[in-house]
């Protein structure tokens, strides 16, 4: 087949050049206005818990019920906050940041990669910076526990005895805050144009991209210690995305474009079957 029959669009709408891409930024708007719309029912004194900032203005509550990645939660069945805490936001700017972010680098990768692999990447990278995320967390309560430190989510009377992980899990309550944000994702998609830029030697893409990543990276670092951020999914989608960035092929072929239509069929399905929960996790009540 001849190769410019693999070419993507470069004329008509957005949804068209860029379907993938399109679709990420819809979900990822569509959860955010549920969110805003279930802050809005909640009652004012609740309401004024978190402010009227502009970086967090969506009470724990809400992003609980729909999903965020809450350790005790997650760890004890609650599998689909894992996805879906990737697609909720603690506010307009945390939203609109990582939204802002996503156009920008998904206009590069989508064309590159091809939309399967683009969206593959994405919701992998996503997938595996929840899960460092919930494990970095409770690792760190296990080991100051055993630590003998003092830990504000619970209080267990010391012993000379080590505890286990599930001795330290039974002890946490329910409800916990969790982490939310498509960083995670974000930082893979960073991830791979770096491992891609290494594997193909692409100097002119690393040049492109690199001060841009990096001047984003360092922001990010920076203002964790007054906003409350997620390094550990951050680096877990970054490197995932290295990772995958590395195996991804130029998009030259249609060959090589089919065989990543199984992971994206298995990761968007995965994905819609986690949003759908967080969903009925919500409406539940009105049908009981």
């Amino acid at each position: 087949m001849n190769a410019t029959a693999n070419h993507r669009p470069t004329q008509g709408n957005f949804i068209d050049i860029f379907p993938g891409l399109a679709g990420l930024l819809m979900v990822n708007f569509a959860f955010f206005a549920l969110e805003w719309i279930m802050h809005g029912k909640l009652p004012d004194q609740i309401k004024a818990q978190v402010g009227q900032g502009f970086v967090q203005n969506i009470h724990p509550d809400v992003t609980y019920v729909l999903g965020s990645a809450s350790m005790k939660e997650t760890l004890t069945g609650q599998y689909w906050r894992i996805m879906a805490a990737t697609f909720l936001h603690a506010g307009f700017l945390h939203v609109g940041m990582n939204c802002y972010i996503l156009f920008q680098m998904g206009k590069v990768l989508e064309p590159l990669v091809g939309t399967a692999r683009f969206l593959s990447v994405y919701l992998i990278s996503g997938f595996i910076g929840s899960i460092a995320s919930v494990c970095w967390r409770f690792g760190s309560i296990w080991l100051n526990v055993n630590g003998h430190r003092s830990y504000d989510y619970f209080t267990i009377w010391f012993t000379d005895r080590a505890y286990s992980m599930s001795d330290v899990l039974s002890q946490l309550p329910y409800g916990l805050p969790g982490a939310v944000g498509a960083s995670g994702a974000v930082f893979g998609l960073f991830g791979v144009l770096l491992g891609y830029s290494f594997r193909h030697k692409d100097k002119d893409l690393f040049r492109q991209i690199g001060f841009n990543i990096v001047i984003i990276v360092l922001i990010s670092m920076g203002i964790g210690g007054r906003v409350n951020i997620d390094h550990a999914g951050h680096i877990g989608g970054l490197v995932a995305g290295a990772l995958l960035g590395y195996f991804v092929p130029r998009y030259t072929t249609s060959q090589t474009t089919q065989k990543w239509k199984i992971p994206c069929l298995l990761t968007t399905g995965l994905t819609a079957v986690c949003l759908g929960f967080a969903v009925w996790n919500h409406f539940k009540d009105q049908f009981q």
